[in-house]
């Protein structure tokens, strides 16, 4: 190499003190979060090597909370969360992430598709208030004899206008009595409680009375009323069965055995409350049960749950649906419940029912079969006013034929089921 060559020494030391003095770049996000994400497992390994176990990823650095042999009250305090919490806490966030991913919206075609209701079935029919001509129908159809409180000719019987005074003044709110002490009693109050006294019969007739009146008429008896009316008073059962005489042949004696069997709570917003308090009620011993046009939530087995098992008629007549487009994705469940449950039904009652023809044969099935489980002792089935008048007869005829078939049960059921299609 000749001596003139340069070696360059003095150009790389002078680069490096440039270097020493030139800032740090600024780190962007990413790379934080790849620093961060490379440090956590370190130290969890860490952590997890000390604690002797691996921890779910959801509990570390987490103050969990563990049963102490001493005295779990010891606890309460130190702020511990129980595991559950905390795995209740980040399947949460982790759902909250998901819907909210940064970045630009994904296009509909990537969405999962979701039919619109005027694709599954023709459109919902105006929510229409149901009529007293409705009501009786819905109670023929079960075979209730007091269905109809009004003669047709003629002026009306004695018992039907001490009824009806007996309805009007139990929504009475004239004051008859305003102490300090007892506090304010209206002429509503006073009659409710001596209904009581009166006949199992009587107060059914005031029952029915009311339930056949239409929704928002303001003599529709309230949930308080219906329970004072179905509430047997002690006293008045004592002194009658005092002064009876000890005779097997009398006839009109007040046995303990008294009670109504049936109930119709028509077009009610929310019969649960009411029917969870039946078995409370000494004045029932129910075998019928109307609930037509009523709103029924959207988790039937909460209707299947308080409904008795012994219950030969049950009238579901336009009954309300929470969604009317999603009755079969709702209830299928519920009504296979249902079949399981009321073995003993002679009576049903599904008229006017807010579903498409469809979505009828799929309920129609979860209720009906098999045959050996699922309402055995089934007798009529009432399906009045669901087929869509818009259909062809062809169509309609299909329909019919369907229902049949499943009724049938490839010859399992081996009576006669009578449907009522008008």
């Amino acid at each position: 190499m000749p001596k003139h060559a340069l070696s360059f020494k003095h150009l790389i030391a002078t680069s490096s003190k440039q270097q020493q003095h030139r800032p740090a770049p600024e780190r962007s996000v990413n790379d934080l979060l790849s620093s961060s994400r490379r440090a956590q497992p370190q130290q969890h390994e860490a952590q997890d090597d000390a604690a002797g176990r691996q921890l779910p990823p959801h509990l570390r650095g987490q103050r969990v909370w563990a049963p102490s042999a001493v005295d779990p009250a010891l606890e309460i305090d130190s702020g511990a969360v129980h595991p559950g919490e905390l795995l209740r806490r980040a399947e949460q966030a982790h759902r909250a992430a998901a819907r909210s991913v940064a970045g630009p919206a994904p296009p509909p075609s990537w969405r999962p598709s979701t039919a619109k209701p005027s694709e599954t079935g023709p459109p919902a029919p105006p929510d229409r208030r149901a009529t007293t001509y409705d009501l009786l129908s819905a109670a023929a159809v079960l075979g209730d004899n007091a269905a109809s409180p009004w003669p047709l000719k003629g002026a009306p019987r004695l018992v039907d206008c001490c009824v009806g005074l007996v309805l009007k003044l139990l929504h009475s709110t004239e004051v008859i009595a305003d102490e300090d002490g007892a506090g304010r009693m209206t002429l509503g109050d006073a009659v409710l409680e001596t209904t009581r006294e009166l006949d199992l019969r009587l107060r059914y007739l005031v029952i029915r009375r009311a339930a056949l009146l239409p929704h928002g008429d303001p003599q529709r008896l309230a949930d308080r009323q219906i329970r004072g009316l179905l509430e047997y008073d002690a006293g008045a059962r004592a002194s009658v069965q005092q002064q009876v005489v000890e005779d097997d042949d009398d006839w009109d004696a007040l046995g303990d055995t008294d009670a109504l069997p049936h109930l119709a709570l028509t077009t009610h917003p929310s019969p649960i409350p009411l029917l969870r308090d039946v078995p409370r009620m000494q004045a029932l011993a129910l075998t019928s049960l109307d609930l037509a046009y009523c709103t029924l939530p959207a988790d039937l087995d909460r209707l299947v749950a308080v409904l008795p098992s012994g219950l030969r008629t049950l009238g579901l007549r336009g009954v309300r649906a929470p969604k009317p487009s999603d009755v079969t994705n709702l209830w299928v469940h519920g009504m296979n419940s249902l079949g399981r449950k009321l073995i003993v039904l002679r009576t049903l009652d599904l008229s006017e029912f807010p579903a498409t023809s469809a979505a009828l044969l799929t309920l129609l099935k979860a209720l009906l079969q098999p045959v050996g489980t699922h309402l055995p002792s089934l007798r009529v089935l009432g399906l009045a006013g669901v087929l869509d008048q818009d259909e062809s007869n062809a169509t309609r005829m299909v329909t019919k034929r369907a229902v049949s078939e499943i009724l049938k049960s490839d010859g399992e059921r081996t009576h006669w089921v009578e449907v009522l299609w008008e």
